[in-house]
């Protein structure tokens, strides 16, 4: 999580931001010390992620888990 955020240049408030959760929650996640995490939730951190251009990728049995920047495609046609 914190490479993904790191990525997108949010501090963890400003992504607890732009995914409408508790700035604890990302804390939480940071640190590993989370229970049972709601996948609602997690889709709302994926998605403020998103919006700022940054994918989490999800292991594979030949890959580990990652994030990565994507293209905002309204900037491919310009």
């Amino acid at each position: 999580m914190r490479a993904a955020r790191g990525l997108a240049n949010l501090s963890q408030r400003q992504l607890a931001e732009a995914a409408d959760v508790d700035p604890s929650f990302i804390a939480r996640l940071e640190k590993n010390r989370y229970g049972a995490i709601n996948e609602v939730t997690l889709r709302k951190v994926e998605a403020g992620l998103r919006a700022h251009n940054v994918e989490m990728t999800p292991e594979t049995l030949s890959k580990g888990a990652g994030v990565r920047w994507i293209v905002d495609p309204a900037l491919l046609d310009a």
